[in-house]
């Protein structure tokens, strides 16, 4: 019976700490200084030594990318594929145990996946903003139009529709133009909202 309490009273003092972890990264965000100083925290913590632990036992002394044994390339390290869940959520498929080269390769995999999002999400909010100044600017919609669907719809393809007009005026090939005869093809829909031709659509006064 008190074995049992010491195990309960064990895992409400994990969870706490998983929690507090996961608030501190989340607010680290954005600060890369901040956000190593609380993963040099999480990494002593017991949270961590325990997945640690594990993905090493699930290795068994191999590499999990090389299989190279730890007697031919030396003791293995506990590498993050993502950091989505750091802080004590992780699953093990987020962990892997790998030799330092196969480490170092993960790192470049990982480091170029960011920037990729990063890219990505630049773009996404660089699109949404010139959606919303086109609404709010050009049509002029009370702000909180996105949260209409009719008049979502409407912006949007407005939106569209200015984009290709804008397109067409620009030194673009014959047939790319012939192609908008029948109506605006869906692969131009399709580039605009990934946020291709904005600048096309803005001129140097940022005025469309």
């Amino acid at each position: 019976m008190h074995e049992e309490w010491l195990e309960q009273q064990k895992r409400k003092r994990i969870e706490t700490q998983i929690k507090e972890f996961v608030d501190r990264f989340a607010r680290a965000s954005g600060n890369d200084e901040e956000w190593q100083d609380v993963k040099r925290d999480y990494e002593n913590s017991e949270i961590w030594k325990d997945l640690r632990e594990k993905a090493l036992k699930r290795a068994h002394d191999q590499c999990e990318r090389c299989r190279g044994s730890t007697n031919v390339v030396g003791p293995l390290q506990v590498h993050h594929n993502t950091y989505e869940r750091i802080g004590g959520r992780e699953k093990m498929t987020d962990l892997e145990a790998l030799c330092f080269k196969c480490h170092r390769e993960a790192h470049r995999e990982r480091d170029q996946i960011h920037a990729d999002e990063r890219e990505e999400n630049y773009w996404d909010a660089r699109l949404e903003g010139a959606i919303n100044w086109f609404a709010t600017r050009i049509l002029k919609l009370d702000e909180g139009w996105e949260y209409d669907p009719d008049q979502e719809e409407r912006v949007i393809d407005e939106f569209i529709k200015l984009s290709a007009k804008k397109y067409l005026k620009s030194d673009v090939g014959e047939y790319d133009k012939a192609e908008f005869h029948r109506g605006i093809p869906e692969w131009f829909k399709d580039q605009v909202m990934a946020g291709e031709h904005l600048d096309l659509i803005f001129d140097r006064d940022n005025e469309f």
